[in-house]
């Protein structure tokens, strides 16, 4: 399997080679530029190098907040984007007129935060059970789930007032839709964590931990299932049904998983 390094030297080369047969053909700024933005093969070379550029900057957040992660934390990763990106994908379906460069742009954004979401829910399981984990560590998880937290905010108020400012329904509702979710998934992760660090404190001897992990959890799959809902129904009255949403919802409103957790809580 070829190495980042490799990779990012490769679209470099790529990149810097289509940009120089645009400047060598051109031989002027704006035909150049025109090359470059309407040249399906310009459009991937640079798209390319902005993908590869994204996963350097992947790497170093994950290596500044996370560190080394864990061969679990890895394969969970895997599952979860490959059914994340499908669901993405069929609802995107629903939006077709809208694809674009920009779109593409937004749906690489929202596919990085998600895993990063992924990663901080597993480490912070991994933080309460783990026995002795350091200072350094416990400033880490804070520090990145309150960026996260900051940046599906900003996210969000950026796609709502897309929204407003079109004028009607766009594809800025999806995005928004997305940022919900994940915006009160990573509040809820900060909140499980500090119930952690109560329980921590008291050296295990908090019998209401479970019983408040377990509401803060019911709370959270209820609120996504109310914005489900709300989704769901602005999205059938405008485009159809959203196929996609079914399922969703359905994982979000387990009834019967809801008392096995509580049984386990409790």
């Amino acid at each position: 399997m070829i190495s980042l390094r490799k990779y990012l030297t490769l679209s470099v080369l790529a990149a810097s080679a289509v940009i120089y047969h645009a400047i060598a053909t051109r031989r002027q700024f704006f035909p150049a530029a025109m090359y470059l933005s309407t040249s399906k093969l310009a459009v991937a070379a640079v798209g390319n190098l902005s993908f590869a550029m994204a996963l350097c900057m992947y790497n170093l957040v994950i290596k500044v907040f996370l560190g080394t992660l864990r061969e679990i934390e890895l394969e969970r990763v895997k599952e979860k984007l490959s059914s994340a990106i499908m669901e993405t994908c069929l609802a995107l379906t629903i939006f077709r007129e809208e694809f674009n460069m920009s779109f593409v742009g937004m749906f690489t954004v929202l596919t990085f935060v998600k895993v990063f979401h992924w990663l901080v829910q597993d480490r912070v399981d991994y933080i309460e059970v783990t026995p002795s984990v350091s200072r350094l560590a416990h400033t880490r998880i804070v520090s990145f789930l309150l960026v996260l937290l900051g940046l599906d905010v900003l996210f969000l108020h950026q796609t709502i007032t897309a929204t407003l400012a079109h004028k009607g329904h766009s594809v800025q509702l999806l995005f928004a839709f997305e940022y919900i979710i994940l915006a009160s998934a990573a509040a809820a992760t900060f909140l499980k964590y500090v119930l952690s660090m109560l329980d921590a404190a008291m050296e295990g001897r908090w019998d209401g931990k479970g019983t408040y992990v377990f509401y803060l959890e019911l709370l959270t799959d209820m609120l996504h299932l109310f914005v489900y809902c709300i989704f769901f129904v602005i999205v059938f009255t405008s485009y159809g049904l959203p196929l996609h949403l079914v399922s969703s919802a359905c994982l979000h409103f387990d009834y019967p998983s809801w008392w096995s957790c509580r049984s386990q809580h409790m």
